[in-house]
């Protein structure tokens, strides 16, 4: 309890009696019980106020660093994943779409699902620009399209894409499933603009 900044007093409370961040601090502090060497963490932030996300992520951060665990994080919180994470894993309709690290997300995302995720959050310091959307609608699941799973919203879809699903395809840059990538894993701008976007 001491060591994610919880009285001693709580820890007979019961879970209504803490707020959000506390029973956060509670899950936190059973998982450090058992001393891992992975930490799973889906969503640890969700329904958080701001100030309080703050302060588990810092924790989570601080405890890392001392008890040298690594840390899987599941998130829709795009910035706070490149805020805290060294490498990222963009999945798209169930299945990793790219891994790169935080660095090469930010400098030059490759995948078109990852390009237009980072288009659509704001930029905190950088020059305020206009935020785009990614057109269209996730895929259904129980009947998904056949080829690659984002190929009806992708502005750079080719005919071979809906027939068959990129394989995952890894090069100095990190991991990337798209047609749009040749073996060398380098975007080929000639026969992406030969093809007609949908």
């Amino acid at each position: 309890m001491k060591l994610v900044d919880l009285p001693e007093g709580r820890l007979d409370s019961y879970p209504h009696e803490l707020s959000g961040g506390m029973r956060q601090r509670v899950v936190i502090a059973m998982a450090m019980a058992l001393k891992p060497s992975l930490v799973v963490m889906d969503e640890p932030t969700t329904a958080l106020d701001v100030v309080v996300q703050n302060g588990i992520i810092r924790k989570i951060l601080e405890l890392q660093q001392k008890f040298g665990f690594s840390v899987l994080f599941i998130t829709h919180d795009l910035p706070l994943m490149l805020e805290m994470c060294d490498r990222i894993g963009i999945m798209y309709a169930g299945r990793l779409v790219e891994v790169a690290t935080k660095s090469q997300l930010l400098k030059a995302p490759r995948h078109p699902y990852t390009r237009g995720l980072l288009n659509s959050f704001p930029s905190l310091s950088g020059p305020r620009t206009r935020l785009t959307g990614i057109p269209g609608s996730p895929p259904d699941l129980i009947r998904p399209p056949g080829g690659c799973k984002f190929e009806p919203r992708c502005a750079h879809a080719m005919s071979h894409c809906r027939q068959e699903e990129p394989a995952m395809a890894e090069d100095a840059k990190g991991r990337i499933a798209c047609y749009l990538y040749g073996e060398e894993g380098v975007y080929d701008e000639v026969s992406a603009s030969s093809e007609r976007p949908r």
